[in-house]
């Protein structure tokens, strides 16, 4: 992974969107989403399935070549997630559940699109029936050293007491304070439920709004077979999914020519991160980024 990541930068600066250009002051530089500590050396991903990186020479150096796969094209985007930052006027602020429960209905709602076109991308329709609380948060959960790791039962529980948490706040605005104290500890209770992988322990509605938060800076996308994702802001359909030799996520590149594309970043797909679909027999190519 270090020399695709040395590639990819090396193709970025080329192109002049590092350093050493005027900045786009729209553009928040951001750590991947998987993210791991110097002493986390396992990756938590394997889009690649493993695969060795292999890099073409075209005699040009604002061309990068190397092998990949194409995944499915995107079919639609929803809109950019921001992190969830709470919103300041004057001394006051306000948490912003609204737009936690947007992102979370639009990625439900193309997970129902997703099955209803029944292609077969999953080797389960059990495992179909997750991506809807794995996407939201890039199928990362995380353990008490707060390190990401991949979303096992445990992250589920955790969606579904964000959500009743996100609902209850809004609700707050019509409840007696009475009323507010039961549904405060039916939460409570729902905290307690427990999963055959982990230990939930309490708060677990914040801990999914957290691996939420790592998400900042994508939007949901939704692919013609039905791949169910989180991408760049800056995605737009017909962008395509990829899979380079030698990377652990997939990426978004844009179709710029007959046989060459445009970078445009990381993304999770739900379906493909553990190598499935280089797995199922996918066409590796050579892919040339201007």
């Amino acid at each position: 992974m270090n020399g695709l990541a040395m590639a990819l930068a090396y193709k970025l600066e080329a192109d002049g969107t590092l350093l050493g250009c005027p900045p786009d002051q729209d553009i928040v530089l951001r750590r991947s989403f998987t993210w791991i500590r110097g002493d986390q050396n396992d990756p938590v991903f394997a889009a690649s399935n493993k695969q060795l990186l292999k890099i073409y020479d075209e005699g040009n150096d604002l061309l990068l070549a190397l092998d990949g796969y194409i995944v499915d094209e995107i079919e639609d985007i929803g809109g950019p997630w921001t992190g969830g930052t709470r919103f300041v006027d004057g001394e006051a602020s306000r948490f912003p559940q609204e737009e936690y429960l947007n992102l979370l209905a639009t990625v439900r709602q193309m997970c129902v699109v997703s099955k209803a076109k029944g292609h077969d991308i999953y080797p389960t329709s059990e495992r179909r029936d997750e991506a809807y609380w794995r996407v939201p948060v890039g199928g990362l959960d995380q353990e008490d050293g707060f390190l990401p790791v991949p979303a096992g039962p445990a992250c589920k529980l955790k969606y579904e007491h964000c959500v009743a948490e996100l609902e209850m706040l809004i609700e707050a605005y019509a409840m007696t304070m009475p009323q507010y104290k039961v549904r405060a500890a039916e939460l409570v209770e729902m905290g307690k439920r427990r999963v055959d992988d982990a230990d939930p322990g309490p708060n677990l509605g914040t801990m999914y709004r957290i691996r939420m938060q790592e998400m900042a800076g994508k939007r949901p996308f939704i692919s013609n077979v039905g791949y169910v994702g989180m991408g760049p802001r800056f995605q737009r359909a017909g962008d395509k999914i990829a899979i380079f030799n030698g990377a652990t996520v997939p990426f978004i590149i844009r179709p710029v020519g007959e046989e060459s594309f445009k970078l445009i970043g990381e993304c999770y797909c739900d379906g493909i991160m553990f190598g499935e679909f280089v797995q199922k027999g996918g066409n590796v190519q050579k892919i040339v980024l201007e």
